[in-house]
């Protein structure tokens, strides 16, 4: 709502014996402290995890693609009869009007498709990269643990 005031970001509390500056410039180093202390990138995950993720998003996909040829079989036909139960204004009124919906539609699904497909070739590059990291890795630590026998 305009004539309400924007939600202020939480201040630190004061640090006894500190300016608020001061305890705000604290908090940051501690943060800075622990993120140098963790060394970064800790997101985890098992290749299974992201497997599972990228078929649920197949499956979305599959679901989008029924969708499609349910919606495509509705759209209007270039015969002058097709969707048209009378001559009338009304009827020829609905049939654009149901045939542009369905086109709106249909051009929504088509983005879909075209999203889901792309975000399922990026995660599989993803996995397959990561996969392949995995196993080259094994396969040196392999190697130099047989040299030290």
């Amino acid at each position: 709502m305009a004539d309400q005031l924007p939600e202020m970001p939480q201040v630190p509390p004061v640090i006894a014996g500190l300016d608020p500056l001061a305890a705000i410039v604290r908090v940051a180093e501690e943060i800075a402290h622990e993120v140098q202390a963790w060394g970064g990138g800790h997101y985890a995950f098992h290749p299974d995890d992201l497997q599972n993720v990228i078929n649920q998003w197949k499956q979305l996909d599959d679901t989008v693609s029924g969708a499609m040829g349910h919606v495509h079989s509705r759209v209007r036909s270039t015969t002058p009869t097709t969707l048209q139960p009378g001559n009338e204004n009304a009827s020829l009124t609905a049939s654009d009007a149901a045939h542009n919906t369905n086109q709106a539609y249909q051009t929504y699904l088509t983005s879909m498709h075209n999203y889901i497909q792309g975000y399922v070739e990026n995660l599989q590059g993803v996995l397959d990269r990561y996969t392949a990291t995995e196993n080259a890795n094994v396969g040196m630590a392999n190697r130099q643990h047989g040299s030290l026998a």
